[in-house]
């Protein structure tokens, strides 16, 4: 095998980047796209791991580094929070989403609360703004302390708004291990659904089904994308 994921090519019919594999120097693999029901599941679940994957990186970010600023460190909370939630809200192309009810065992309470935290906040606070939990705020009027001198001398914004997550991020943390493997143990007993049905595949239709795209059209790869 000469090459693995150096190049990829933008398949436009499902707008995906497909990975080249060469055999040698001058020979690519055509693909085809597998689209039988564990197949399916699969991809799903691959695209929820991601998900959690990179939720889990700005929580590893935020814990290691020194220094971010307040709003830079709250703003990427968010986007771990909304990254996070994804994987539990409804997505007509992964068409998989989690269910609270299969995840979280009695005895998992703890990684549970944080995810509750995590939801909530992403429901009331980043997406809709309704909860004073996390962000309250009003026009103050400054009186004349004089009152015989009734007036307003002075009216400004005055806000409470979450601005340190450093108190979640342990937590934080420990949920998306959790979810993680979580993951990787739903992939392995699926796996053997899936294996099932690839091997039943008609390879003459596969091959017939198949595409070849052209080297010229593809793209370099900074860095590989796939996933075994």
């Amino acid at each position: 095998m000469k090459s693995e994921g150096t190049y990829a090519y933008y398949d436009e019919r499902y707008n995906l980047q497909i990975p080249i594999i060469e055999v040698d120097a001058e020979t690519m693999c055509p693909y085809v796209i597998a689209n039988g029901k564990w197949a399916v599941k699969i991809a799903g679940l691959h695209g929820i791991l991601r998900d959690l994957q990179e939720a889990q990186a700005i929580v590893s970010y935020l814990l290691n580094t020194d220094g971010v600023p307040p709003i830079v460190s709250v703003s990427m909370f968010k986007a771990f929070a909304v990254q996070y939630a994804r994987c539990y809200t409804d997505n007509s192309v992964r068409r998989l989403k989690l269910d609270i009810r299969d995840v979280f065992k009695p005895e998992d309470i703890k990684v549970k609360l944080v995810h509750n935290e995590i939801m909530k906040m992403r429901m009331d606070y980043i997406a809709h703004a309704s909860d004073m939990d996390y962000e309250s705020g009003a026009m103050v009027l400054y009186l004349d302390p004089v009152e015989s001198n009734k007036q307003i001398i002075k009216q400004i914004y005055a806000n409470n708004k979450f601005m340190d997550p450093t108190h979640i991020l342990e937590e934080s943390m420990e949920l998306c291990e959790f979810m993680i493997k979580y993951i990787m143990t739903r992939l392995e007993h699926f796996g053997k659904f899936y294996d099932d049905e690839i091997e039943k595949l008609d390879l003459d239709k596969i091959y017939a089904d198949s595409f070849l795209p052209d080297i010229n059209d593809c793209d370099i790869l900074f860095e590989s994308d796939l996933m075994e």
